[in-house]
């Protein structure tokens, strides 16, 4: 027999509406993005429309409309971007480290469009182009500092085509006919026993495409037929970043199988992707130091911080960049792509070390911080913090460059000095190098080129006398102070170039270094004074420290 009850039915009745509500909010936001979405392209789409058509000067509509959806994107990040048609060669070369090209590098030396450095066996160094070369002709366009922003559109091209370049070299004109070829950039870009004597490995590993975690294994092996390795200093200072899937490739040769690399999350919370290591290491007991800077960045952090949070390595430098945010692209139609952040990335002990939160401040997102607590441990108990990139274990600052070295370095003095030394010299070897007799002749140099140097300072008071004459109708009180300070100035600055001798020769012999054998001379001849990698050197002697660093106690 049933019975009606009133109370039992009621409460039906409750929970009946409350899931009528529960799940009719669902929909009811589900729908208004939807909506909001449709609204946008209709709104967007007359926008553009009206203007193209009836705006009182005639408009570019392919032009028009890339600036409506850059101008979108720089709403969000820094890393969300629209890729065009003349854009899509560049994602060969961020995804697979490949180009079409000559295998030259390009830069600006003393306003003059100059050949810095070349790729082995590609088809400038095989044609006979040199270091120092003034490029002065592309094709038919005349080159110089005021196109060199448009260079790699030049140089670049198909693999098979002709390009023809003209350069200068000792004021004489050389023709070259090159066919462009792929050119593969190296992830490890340098790698060696250093110092050479020693069993400390050093890579240098630049970017991460596709095959960075194969090219460390290679540099490993090798080294290891040639000796045993009892430590590595693992170089990612200045290094952007790459492909996530190299980062995990290229952690899974120092960490045990099993271990946790780094977990991606999306918007949608729900899913969540963990990357593990999914083979055995190559390098297990050996003594490992991770080299950061404020430029190592992305996949690079992925790697620093898995190594730190697995108690793997020392970080030894300066903070990292703190980019730890996950981009995908998606192809678009006509050949273009989108190149979106769609997630976050976080290290195994928990930590986002993304540095900048985006959504501060900004009306198009909602902010919605993933970066809540201060602070995460390490396996083995040690504290690390989120949000300001890769905090090293042993912070150690770069050698901080000179005014005077900088604009020895920038007016291409110390690049053309050396390339008439050697011009100069039938034979040079690096380590017979006089340091003496070679700063005297750099000093002679300077003579003959005229260099004065202007520091900061002086160009501020020749401003200030420049005020004084136009504006206050020229103080004499003011003038006397002026001549006096530069006077001052002139007397410090005279002493600038001896004043910094030493740092003048490291700086002539890294680049006859590179002069004589390529990128590995110039790597094993900056390494001599650099104090971050010698900072390396000192905790992987230091055992007792270096072990302590790490929390572990024998």
């Amino acid at each position: 027999m049933n019975f009606y009850n009133p109370i039992k039915n009621k409460s039906k009745l409750v929970i009946s509406f409350f899931m009528i509500f529960l799940f009719s909010g669902f929909l009811t936001r589900d729908n208004d993005i939807y909506f909001e979405i449709s609204k946008g392209i209709e709104l967007f789409g007359k926008v553009y429309r009206e203007v193209t058509l009836n705006y009182v000067d005639e408009i570019n509509p392919k032009e028009f409309v890339l600036a409506g959806i850059e101008g979108m994107l720089q709403s969000l990040d820094p890393y969300t971007n629209f890729i065009d048609i003349n854009e899509q060669k560049d994602i060969d070369l961020i995804t697979k480290g490949k180009y079409g090209g000559i295998g030259a590098s390009i830069g600006l030396r003393n306003d003059e469009v100059t050949v810095v450095d070349l790729v082995e066996n590609a088809p400038a160094q095989r044609q006979g182009m040199k270091i120092g070369d003034v490029i002065k002709k592309i094709n038919v366009v005349e080159i110089n500092k005021d196109n060199y922003e448009k260079l790699t559109y030049y140089l670049k091209g198909d693999v098979g085509s002709v390009v023809n370049i003209v350069v200068l070299r000792n004021d004489e004109e050389i023709i070259f006919n090159l066919i462009r070829e792929e050119i593969e950039i190296k992830n490890v870009s340098f790698f060696d026993f250093v110092p050479q004597e020693s069993n400390n490995a050093y890579i240098k590993l630049s970017s991460f495409s596709q095959t960075a975690g194969y090219e460390v294994k290679e540099a490993i092996l090798t080294l290891k037929s040639k000796k045993e390795i009892e430590s590595l200093v693992l170089d990612l200072r200045g290094n952007p970043g790459g492909l996530l899937d190299a980062a995990v490739d290229v952690c899974e040769k120092f960490l045990p199988k099993g271990s946790l690399v780094v977990t991606v999350k999306g918007r949608d919370t729900t899913n969540i992707k963990k990357y593990f290591v999914n083979e055995e290491p190559i390098l297990t007991n050996q003594k490992i130091v991770v080299l950061v800077n404020e430029f190592t960045a992305s996949a690079a952090e992925v790697v620093a911080g898995a190594l730190q949070d697995h108690d793997k390595a020392l970080i030894v430098g300066e903070n990292s960049f703190g980019k730890g945010l996950v981009q995908t692209l998606i192809p678009l139609p006509y050949n273009t792509s989108l190149k979106l952040t769609t997630a976050k990335y976080f290290t195994p002990s928990g930590r986002c070390i993304q540095k900048i939160d985006y959504s501060k401040k900004n009306d198009v997102l909602l902010n919605n911080s993933s970066l809540k607590k201060n602070q995460f441990l390490t396996d083995n108990k040690r504290k690390v913090f989120p949000s300001g990139g890769i905090l090293p274990d042993s912070i150690v600052k770069s050698d901080s460059e000179d005014e005077i070295e900088s604009i020895l370095k920038a007016e291409g003095l110390i690049f053309r000095f050396v390339t008439k030394y050697l011009n100069d010299k039938k034979e040079v070897q690096i380590n017979k190098i006089n340091n003496e007799e070679i700063f005297r002749e750099f000093k002679k140099y300077l003579i003959t080129q005229k260099f004065s140097y202007n520091p900061k300072s002086l160009k501020l008071i020749k401003q200030l006398e420049e005020f004084n004459y136009r504006e206050i109708n020229e103080n004499k009180k003011l003038n006397d102070l002026f001549s006096q300070l530069k006077n001052n100035i002139e007397q410090i600055n005279n002493n600038k170039i001896d004043a910094n001798k030493d740092k003048i020769i490291n700086e002539l012999k890294i680049e006859i270094a590179s002069r004589i054998s390529g990128k590995d001379g110039r790597f094993i001849e900056s390494l001599k004074n650099d104090v971050q990698f010698q900072k390396s050197l000192e905790l992987i002697k230091d055992s007792k420290k270096y072990y302590a660093l790490l929390n572990i106690h024998n």
